[in-house]
């Protein structure tokens, strides 16, 4: 294959040490989905080619090089678009908003497979997390919501999936399943038992913006999003197929 050269807008995910001066970035793209680059002479020395542009949660202008022979890519410019680093660097929840949304967004993704509305969702979630102050859980609950039905992977809320037919006011949901009636759940053990209330939340989060969702908040609003952690984490976890680390920081904290 011909060698390839690229320009995006990108979100830098996590970085790795290589060898004394380099550094491995793996960043989410908008224009190539998930890349790893790397980025010669960004770490060590006296002068460093790149500055602190590879923070992680960091919004670059990036150009790279792909010569189509390894996983790869080759970093050649970098330049800060939005740096959140002195919001987060003030606050310890905000910073560990932050890097839950880049841990999933990076495990949610495959490497140079574009998905413009998954990178515009991690950048309105980043932006807006500075911004939400007693609302950051809000965030976080429209982010897993959103992460999961953009991945394809949250089950459709208008019908139970075993029989069909239309759902009551308390539902069961079934990571691997999807929303199941009263009627159908017991033939499925397991699964998180969920009020009307907080299936008309998630549908609140399906029809509106994340601007006009916090704009609505309030404390009975940031109660119910609390209650929907269990759900959401749950089908997060199932999917990934792993503990979510930064969950540990999370506990923690509280």
């Amino acid at each position: 294959m011909a060698p390839i050269s690229g320009k995006s807008e990108a979100v830098v995910l996590r970085t790795f040490d290589l060898r004394e001066r380099d550094l491995i970035v793996v960043l989410l793209t908008r224009s190539a989905g998930k890349l790893r680059g790397v980025a010669r002479g960004a770490r060590g020395g006296r002068v460093r080619r790149f500055g602190g542009v590879f923070l992680p949660a960091t919004l670059v202008q990036l150009d790279w090089f792909d010569n189509r022979r390894g996983e790869l890519v080759r970093i050649d410019e970098c330049t800060i678009v939005r740096s959140w680093f002195s919001e987060v660097s003030a606050s310890l929840d905000l910073s560990l908003v932050h890097s839950y949304f880049l841990e999933l967004a990076d495990g949610f993704t495959e490497p140079q497979d574009p998905n413009d509305d998954l990178y515009r969702l991690l950048r309105l979630s980043l932006e807006q997390a500075c911004n939400a102050g007693e609302r950051l859980v809000t965030v976080r609950r429209y982010f897993e919501f959103w992460l999961l039905r953009l991945s394809g992977l949250f089950p459709e809320d208008d019908s139970c999936a075993s029989c069909g037919g239309g759902l009551g006011r308390t539902v069961w949901l079934h990571p691997a399943e999807g929303f199941r009636c009263g009627n159908c759940h017991q033939s499925l053990p397991g699964g998180y038992r969920r009020e009307g209330v907080l299936l008309d939340r998630l549908r609140v989060f399906a029809g509106r913006g994340l601007e006009q969702v916090l704009g609505e908040s309030d404390e009975q609003l940031l109660k119910l999003d609390a209650r929907l952690e269990k759900p959401l984490v749950g089908c997060l976890q199932h999917h990934l197929g792993r503990e979510i680390r930064s969950l540990a920081a999370f506990a923690a904290l509280n």
